[in-house]
């Protein structure tokens, strides 16, 4: 991170309810306290669950995500569509019904499959073959 990048940080902060920000990076990780007095308590995600800072002058925009349920990874590992296993891929516009197999995850040279756990129609796919997943990672957003 380069010096114009905290700097930018800095001036965000000083104009956000942001009280912290902890950011860490390949070459460090940082740590900004707000103390203009302004404070808030949180920090808003977009829908991909990635922490996002806006600036207090600008609009948001807040998505309503409630009528949206998630397949959600039970394990960490590699994720892998159902092509890859000989078995027909899950896509955008697909119905699926509880229990069925969706997907797999590879960990430690073991293929668990990953069966859903509500039924519906898929509304996005939000990880891409190959991918490594951690643990509660959301993997598909479905329209109950």
């Amino acid at each position: 991170m380069n010096y114009e990048e905290v700097e930018k940080l800095v001036k965000l902060m000083g104009s956000s309810t942001l009280e912290k920000l902890q950011l860490e990076t390949k070459d460090g990780k940082i740590t900004l306290i707000n103390s203009s007095g302004v404070t808030g308590s949180m920090i808003p995600a977009d829908a991909k669950g990635h922490n996002v800072v806006h600036n207090a002058q600008e609009p948001m925009v807040v998505d309503d995500d409630s009528e949206y349920s998630y397949v959600t990874s039970p394990l960490v590992g590699v994720f892998k569509m159902l092509d890859s296993v000989n078995k027909d891929n899950i896509a955008v516009g697909d119905k699926i019904e509880k229990g069925q197999t969706i997907c797999v995850i590879e960990a430690m040279k073991l293929i668990n499959e990953i069966e859903s756990d509500i039924s519906g129609e898929v509304i996005e796919v939000m990880v891409q073959n190959g991918d490594s997943v951690e643990f509660g990672q959301k993997l598909f957003k479905i329209k109950e």
